[in-house]
């Protein structure tokens, strides 16, 4: 398709050999992201970097955490359910600020009734699902009071209303709702009176169908705007493709049961950018490492019974993956947060089904690596063929631009992380 030319005898001017060479690159960078794939793998031993003392009110207690998030900053912001607040935790301290809610339990502006769900966005207001009041509550910076942004009308099946809602996932300037009450999925953009449905809308197992109990449930949504939602009784996590009123079960459907290709109780759930699901089993106590395509999931993370151990959960329920690439989770009958160390072991396998949504330029590379994503990179990790991580002193400019004149010749991995994305583009070190 191509004649390659040496050097001294390249045709034309240097812009056209300097294009060539471009296109070249990004055949290459096409060729090797289509054959290579990774397998996640964090440290199976859990470490407690939030609550553990016991269910309670005090500074330093949770009481049956639902979900957890980490902001730009590395914030780590918990959804303390049953003390009906929102606390930011200060590692330093080992203790929670409250940040929303904290008056006891109300349908008051300043209180909250059962928090579900929690989202921080870059202007550091706080957005939490108030489950039990049925709407959505958005705390600015410091404020002592929120201010319902979706529902607050009661409980109902009407498009203005919610009903004991699990999970959301916010989208630009649009809140994807988990209404497990009423079994279907609602979108609501910020600043409109009601909702629209999105999906579902009936109990049942059928694919237009979902069955979550009451406060249970929750979704991610990707950039096509296809919806990724645990489906609690029907141990299945399902696909609502854009558009589509038809699910199709991309995770699970295969009975209540510990076998690889079953799932127990889904009900976190968080996607990485390949295409990973990472679930969390809420009675069969363990997360799983699932890939959209595949008949099975992995292991990641307990598994080894009901228990307060490192490596053993009590009802896990919320998901999250750090732009560090560490996994934390809601072990919400231990009243703590677990973080799992990422490791970033990588593997070679020829299966790879997803469009890569960044690139990288040159490639190969000598000094500096331009980088090009369609979201805000949080934070980079570079591995070598072994999986070894060398992110050193390998140091990033800004957002596009980083430093590997450091490294050995050889081939390298970027891990970009976002804050609800996570992708992996291979490239040369000359």
């Amino acid at each position: 398709m191509f004649n390659i030319y040496p050097e001294q005898k390249y045709p034309g001017s240097k812009f056209y050999k300097d294009m060539f060479q471009k296109i070249l690159s990004v055949i290459a960078f096409s060729f090797f992201n289509l054959i290579f794939s990774q397998q996640y793998s964090w440290n199976t031993q859990g470490i407690t970097v939030a609550g553990g003392n016991g269910a309670g009110g005090a500074n330093n207690q949770l009481n049956f955490p639902y979900s957890v998030f980490i902001d730009s900053s590395s914030n780590l912001y918990i959804t303390d359910t049953q003390n009906h607040r929102i606390v930011k935790w200060d590692s330093a301290l080992n203790q929670g600020v409250t940040v929303a809610g904290g008056n006891g339990s109300g349908g008051n502006s300043n209180q909250l009734n059962t928090p579900t769900c929690v989202w921080v966005d870059d202007n550091k207001n706080i957005y939490v699902l108030d489950s039990f009041n049925a709407r959505i509550q958005k705390w600015e910076p410091n404020a002592v009071t929120g201010i319902t942004v979706a529902g607050g009308n009661g409980e109902g099946a009407a498009l203005n209303q919610l009903n004991k809602p699990g999970g959301f996932y916010l989208r630009g300037n649009t809140f994807y709702i988990v209404d497990a009450g009423n079994s279907r999925i609602v979108k609501w953009a910020i600043g409109d009176s009601s909702g629209t449905l999105a999906a579902a809308g009936t109990y049942g197992a059928n694919a237009d169908q979902l069955a979550n109990p009451s406060v249970n449930g929750t979704i991610y949504v990707d950039n096509n705007e296809n919806l990724y939602v645990t489906d609690y009784i029907n141990n299945r996590v399902q696909k609502f493709s854009s558009g589509s009123t038809n699910a199709v079960t991309v995770a699970g459907g295969n009975g209540s049961g510990t076998a690889n290709n079953q799932m127990k109780a889904p009900n976190g759930i968080f996607m990485m950018n390949d295409g990973t699901m990472i679930i969390a089993e809420y009675t069969g106590r363990r997360i799983l490492s699932w890939k959209e395509g595949q008949t099975s999931g992995n292991v990641i993370a307990g598994g080894n019974g009901n228990g307060s151990g490192a490596d053993q959960f009590k009802s896990p329920r919320g998901v999250f993956v750090a732009p560090s690439g560490d996994l934390y989770v809601t072990d919400m009958g231990n009243h703590r947060i677990q973080k799992f160390i990422f490791n970033g072991t990588l593997s070679t396998q020829d299966e790879i089904k997803h469009t890569v949504s960044s690139s990288i330029y040159p490639n190969p590379a000598d000094e500096v690596i331009h980088i090009t994503a369609k979201y805000q990179i949080e934070s980079i990790k570079i591995f070598d063929g072994s999986g070894r991580d060398v992110t050193g002193n390998n140091s990033v400019k800004n957002n596009s631009v980083l430093t590997v004149q450091s490294l050995e010749p050889g081939v390298y991995f970027l891990h970009l992380f976002g804050k609800k994305e996570h992708e992996t583009l291979k490239f040369i070190k000359k």
